[in-house]
């Protein structure tokens, strides 16, 4: 019945001009005859009908509502902003980009093949006015419209995070990074790719920020998905998986238990070179770890992967000085230079900066006195962390984490019961 639907769908369809197109689309008003009726017409509709114009010469775009008519509306944009023969991208940007902030989800649920093509759309206009920066903001928008209160992984997901990496707005995109995705489903138009995808390159933009934690829990998540085979993104995956671990916690982490055997066994196969960087790392020796950095600096490079892997210099010798702070209350420059392993010409103006930067980032507390006798007689002092939690910022951030645990803990107590009241689910567990 369905076959023969689509048939007759198509037939009509071919035969049909842009005029008799948007009195189709008008015509179906209610959600059930725009899924039975107006949906297979609109997927057999024609190239000529979607790029025409009306017989009195509008645009059929101005005859429908992007709201009421959301369906047929985002088939016309769609085919239009990625069509070469249409010359007026700026006017197609702004259609496309109020289509964006007033469709209607319920209608747009019902093609999302269809939906999956706002980014190609908003790509192809971003090519053309020359401006990558352009899909960023209109893809965060789609996402979080269609997705409503549901924490869903979409087509749309991968292209945003891909699209604010080559646009470097390592900030826009955090408001649907930062929401974590409960469901994946299939039926939304989304595969393997487009998920190992993007939780790459959103662990990109977190290091972008530098949430490192955050984007290490990103990897691991495209680490572990289920698989036969592993995919090279997986692979790559790993290979910053290692020196993040290193950069942020000062050691190897082991993969989630539940990473596929497959997987744990091929990325240490390809993966040695990092494998005995963490080793290395893990003897706390700075001048062993700096020949280390330097004999697989051609394989980081290659990897793209020398930036992430310098970094784990740095935070060996952070870590180092960090450690200070439990035992002196005062140190000389030239004192934490030798104890940390500093050595050359500029080991005092190193640990300077090291010292400085640890500051900023609130991982240790302390000053630098100038004495004004030399350039070895800079004293550091270590204080006690002032921010205690009785301040009413650190209280209110611990409200914040309380009030999402509790969130997380009664999503997943929906989601039990979601699945013990499924029955494919239950029939499949009693059979095991």
């Amino acid at each position: 019945m369905a076959d023969s639907t689509a048939t007759t769908a198509q037939s009509r369809a071919q035969e049909t001009s842009t005029d008799e197109a948007v009195a189709h689309v008008v015509s179906n008003a209610n959600l059930k005859d725009i899924s039975n009726r107006l949906l297979p017409l609109l997927r057999a509709f024609t190239l000529t009908t979607y790029l025409g114009k009306c017989s009195n010469g509008a645009d059929p775009l101005d005859q429908l509502d992007p709201q009421e008519q959301s369906l047929g509306y985002l088939f016309f944009i769609t085919t239009r902003c990625i069509s070469d023969l249409q010359s007026n991208a700026r006017d197609l940007l702004r259609r496309l980009i109020f289509f964006i902030s007033t469709f209607s989800p319920e209608q747009v649920y019902l093609a999302p093949e269809r939906f999956t093509l706002i980014a190609d759309a908003l790509s192809h206009l971003a090519h053309r006015l020359e401006s990558p920066i352009i899909p960023v903001r209109p893809l965060r928008t789609a996402i979080q419209r269609f997705c409503g209160d549901r924490p869903v992984f979409t087509s749309l997901h991968a292209s945003l995070a891909k699209y604010a990496l080559l646009a470097k707005l390592y900030k826009d995109p955090l408001p649907v990074l930062d929401w974590d995705i409960e469901h994946v489903d299939a039926t939304l138009d989304t595969n393997i790719e487009g998920f190992l995808s993007y939780y790459y390159y959103g662990a990109m933009i977190y290091i972008g920020n530098k949430k490192y934690g955050r984007a290490l829990e990103f990897l691991s998540l495209a680490i572990s998905a289920p698989s036969q085979a592993v995919s090279v993104i997986q692979l790559e995956c790993f290979k910053k998986y290692v020196l993040l671990s290193l950069i942020h916690y000062g050691k190897l982490l082991p993969l989630p238990k539940y990473t596929a055997t497959v997987i744990s066994k091929f990325v240490r196969r390809h993966c040695r070179q990092y494998i005995s960087f963490a080793d290395v790392y893990e003897t706390q020796c700075i001048e062993k770890l700096t020949t280390a950095l330097e004999k697989r600096r051609e394989a980081f490079e290659k990897d793209n992967n020398w930036g992430l892997a310098g970094q784990c210099l740095r935070a060996l010798q952070q870590q180092k000085i960090q450690g200070l702070t439990r035992t002196y209350i005062t140190l000389s420059v030239s004192d934490i230079a030798k104890k940390v392993g500093f050595t050359g010409e500029n080991a005092n103006t190193e640990v300077e900066k090291n010292i400085l930067e640890m500051v900023e980032q609130g991982s240790i507390f302390a000053s630098i006195e100038h004495t004004g006798r030399g350039d070895h007689d800079e004293m550091v002092s270590f204080h006690d962390n002032p921010n205690s939690y009785d301040t009413s910022e650190s209280l209110a951030i611990l409200d914040e984490k309380i009030s999402q645990a509790v969130m997380v803990g009664e999503r997943l107590n929906r989601q039990d019961k979601s699945t013990a009241l499924d029955r494919d689910f239950m029939s499949r567990v009693s059979h095991l």
